[in-house]
């Protein structure tokens, strides 16, 4: 557990500027089972739904599903770093481009960009500026989130925050957030029944506070608008319409978190919500433990989509959704050259009305290798279950198989000395033991 501190000038040191890669070059192939691709025409969509069942029997109306073989490659992250006494500024672009065997019309280039702005006017206060961007094609891969099974299309998503803090004292900190989240999805929706483009923007008030070195407690107040991004524009396919969460939304959480050693945590968490003019419970429990070379960890709770993400907003698609999650994580590495992950997740859509209500399931794990000091073979296993998928209206079980290698082109200085450096994410450079700290 690290205690607050507030020396945050302290934090803006000295790094040699210049660019740098900060990710490894990866390439893969995965073999890709019941995805979803929507190749309807938008224009016709409105007119095919007002016909009678029998007059659409075989007629595609909307996203089917596909199987496919993809090659990917992850170009290695360029980052640029410059800093000094009192501020840092970084800046990161990677692109990624998925090439289809079969289905070469979903041949994408995904894109993600990040800049990073930190001021520390002195030692006890530091202000943050962060921009975040997000383009793909698979926005299920991309956003990772269990309860979304969408089909490929153009996904577009910026996050902007501006944030200040303020260190009270050693063990006491303050801090007040701006987020703004802009979504776009390229699969319109013609009767609005499902929530695809939106704006988030809202202010987070919160405050820490160190008990002692095993104890922190944290209590936050959010308030937050979603409002659908929906244009009237010619050959609109959907309707403008206005919808009740536009309101305001607030909220608010407290957390306990108990560490009982250097191998064990146990975080506890509950609030309210207040959306729609009626008022729902926030609660969750978390804990890690430490056995051996492996971190095992899980959760459960009922959480709001707009605060379930570290920036304490949406993916945007299920914004205003509450949905109960049960989770489990294992991370280790049993010798020096292999790494392993796994990840469980199960939700439940809590809220009635909105999209993908039901029940999902999310499996994931990794095996990583190192061949060399530089070089990683890799194996990805991902499967996605669900129920009722709210686009296809039938049961939907997506497997993803993936090998691949990375290759590391970052400096040995760089690889090691660079905190913002991921060649070692996921197995640890051989020559040292992992940075990598306790799971979050």
């Amino acid at each position: 557990m690290v205690l607050a501190s507030p020396l945050f000038g302290q934090q803006a040191v000295f790094r040699p500027g210049g660019f740098s890669f900060i990710t490894p070059l990866q390439i893969s192939v995965t073999q890709d089972s019941n995805f979803l691709i929507d190749r309807s025409d938008p224009r016709q969509r409105l007119f095919l739904l007002s016909l009678p069942p029998s007059v659409l029997l075989g007629t595609e109306t909307g996203p089917i599903k596909a199987s496919d073989q993809v090659m990917t490659l992850a170009m290695p992250t360029l980052a640029f770093e410059k800093g000094a006494r009192r501020y840092e500024l970084v800046g990161s672009y990677m692109p990624e481009f998925e090439v289809f065997r079969q289905n070469s019309d979903q041949n994408a280039w995904n894109h993600e960009a990040m800049a990073d702005f930190r001021y520390f006017p002195t030692r006890t206060t530091r202000f943050v500026l962060t921009d975040t961007y997000h383009g793909a094609q698979d926005p299920s891969r991309v956003l990772r989130n269990p309860f979304l099974f969408l089909p490929r299309n153009a996904f577009r998503q910026n996050a902007v925050r501006a944030g200040f803090e303020v260190a009270a004292s050693p063990l006491t900190v303050f801090d007040v957030d701006y987020d703004n989240v802009i979504t776009t999805y390229g699969q319109s929706d013609p009767f609005q029944t499902r929530i695809l483009d939106t704006i988030s923007h809202g202010f987070t008030f919160s405050g820490k506070r160190m008990l002692s070195r095993k104890q922190r407690v944290m209590a936050r107040y959010s308030v937050f608008k979603l409002l659908t991004n929906n244009h009237q524009r010619s050959n609109d396919d959907a309707v403008d319409t206005k919808r009740e969460f536009e309101h305001p939304i607030h909220a608010v959480k407290g957390q306990y978190r108990y560490s009982f050693s250097a191998s064990s945590v146990l975080e506890l968490s509950g609030g309210v919500s207040y959306m729609d003019n009626s008022t729902n419970y926030l609660a969750r429990v978390d804990g890690y433990r430490r056995f051996g070379a492996f971190w095992f960890g899980g959760g459960f709770g009922r959480e709001l989509s707009l605060l379930a993400r570290p920036l304490g907003l949406p993916d945007g698609i299920t914004s205003a959704t509450y949905y109960d999650l049960a989770s489990f994580r294992m991370i280790g590495q049993p010798t020096r050259t292999i790494g392993l992950q796994m990840e469980i997740a199960g939700t439940v859509n809590a809220s009635k009305g909105f999209t993908n209500g039901g029940k999902s399931l999310l499996l994931r794990t990794r095996v990583d290798h190192r061949l060399t000091d530089r070089t990683v073979a890799f194996v990805n296993i991902e499967t996605y279950h669900q129920p009722m998928n709210a686009y296809v209206h039938a049961p939907l079980s997506r497997n993803r198989f993936t090998i691949g290698l990375e290759f590391s082109l970052a400096s040995e200085a760089e690889r090691r000395t660079d905190p913002r450096n991921l060649d070692e994410q996921y197995v640890a450079l051989t020559e040292h033991e992992r940075r990598r700290p306790l799971p979050e």
